[in-house]
Parts: structure tokens; sequence; C-alpha cells
């Protein structure tokens, strides 16, 4: 897990956007706290000797242990679930790690872990806008200012906005209605464009965070079902 300010089409997942870097560090910082993950290099890592990140349960180690994949994959997930905002794993793991610490008497490590978990909570209102990675998002996004209220569409990488007046090929209805048809064609090729489309929308999400409230396409079982919970809302 890494900050990075480039967002590509390279196979990584990317979850964002955060308002800064700074938020995005404090982030990492919380992961490499709580989770087993590797910290290290490329490099390092193929050197296969274990660092001292393993002795103190900070990593699992894959790069000495031959049967690691099972337990690396599980902790990876709770990342992934860490960061699509569900936080509360993450706490009671690290509260279950101080009272462990405090029994041995160990009280300046129980005193880091207290810090992480204030770490944690005071970074719940700076979470990500999306809580999938944006690679693979499938949302509608509602955005309300003083021209109206218009949609954005984004289905794994690609951009369709409601009133797209530039160009008539994003059909924004036709992607909403196959996506819940099943038969969404995601097998179109993400070019330059769709790129830049993404990372305009990602920057411009940055600086609109009040203005807009995103709906998880997964939550909702046909367009009808959708629009009627937001007008609801």
């Amino acid at each position: 897990v890494k900050v990075t300010t480039v967002f590509d089409f390279d196979g990584n997942d990317y979850f964002g956007p955060y308002n800064n870097r700074e938020t995005a560090g404090k982030m990492v910082e919380i992961i490499d706290r709580t989770y087993q993950l590797r910290e290290c290099t490329l490099k390092e890592f193929t050197k296969k000797r274990k660092c001292y990140l393993a002795d103190i349960r900070r990593c699992l180690a894959p790069c000495v242990k031959e049967n690691f994949r099972e337990d690396y994959r599980n902790e990876l997930d709770k990342v992934y679930e860490f960061l699509s905002g569900h936080n509360q794993e993450a706490v009671n793991r690290l509260l279950y790690k101080m009272k462990e610490l405090s029994l041995k008497q160990k009280y300046e490590e129980a005193a880091e872990i207290r810090d992480t978990v204030n770490l944690i909570l005071e970074q719940l209102h700076k979470s990500s806008i999306l809580a999938e990675p944006v690679n693979k998002a499938n949302v509608l996004i509602k955005i309300e200012g003083n021209a109206g209220i218009d949609y954005i569409l984004l289905l794994e990488g690609k951009v369709y906005l409601k009133n797209n007046i530039v160009d008539d090929n994003d059909n924004f209805d036709t992607a909403i209605e196959d996506y819940f048809a099943g038969s969404i064609k995601l097998d179109h090729a993400l070019n330059e464009r769709d790129l830049e489309q993404i990372k305009i929308l990602l920057s411009w999400l940055v600086k609109n965070k009040e203005k807009v409230k995103v709906y998880y396409l997964k939550e909702f079982t046909d367009t009808v079902n959708l629009f009627t919970s937001m007008q609801r809302i």
C-alpha cells in the first residue's frame, strides 16, 4: 500500500480520492500499524531475509514463509475493507492488542496502539469519497449545485454524464440499464480519453466533496429502485 498522485489503468487498485496527500499518508500509516502487510521494496523482498517487522508482528513475513498466500490474502482483504470505510474491525483488533500489551505491562507499546486508535477516529471524517477502488467502482454520483441537479455514472473506469451535450456516444441511460440487466459492455477498451475523463472527475470531486452524494449500484436491484431511493433520501 502506498500513496500516489498518479492514476492509471495499469492493473493496480486505486482508493480515493482523498482531500490531500497528508490525509492519504495518515491512512497508510494506520494500515502499517494495524495490519501485517509487507512494507519493504520489491528489491528487499526478493532477498528472502526476514526483517524486524516480522519479529514485532507487523508483517506476516511472506519473504521467508512457503505457504503464506492464504493468510496474506486474508490480511489484504481486511485492508480493502478498511479502505472501503469499514473501520470497526481495525479498532477491535487494535484494542485487543492494547489489552494484551497492558497485561504484559508493556505500557509504552500499549500507548502507541492507543495513539493509532485515536488516529483512526480522527481520520473517519476525512475518508475517501469512494468506498470502492476507483478503477472498479460502479457508482452513480448525484451533484447538487446552483444550476440544479446532475448525475455522473462511473462504471469500472468509464465515465458517463447524464446531460452530455458534447458526445452522444456516452449514453448514460443505456449504460445504467445495461448494468442492471447484466449486459453491461465492460469489454470496451479503456483509452486515453477515458483516463483523462476520470482524472478530471477525481480532481473535481476532491474540490466539491460537499456537493455530491454517492450511490453504490450493488445496493440496488434496478434503475427504478435506485432513483426511487434517491428521491426518498
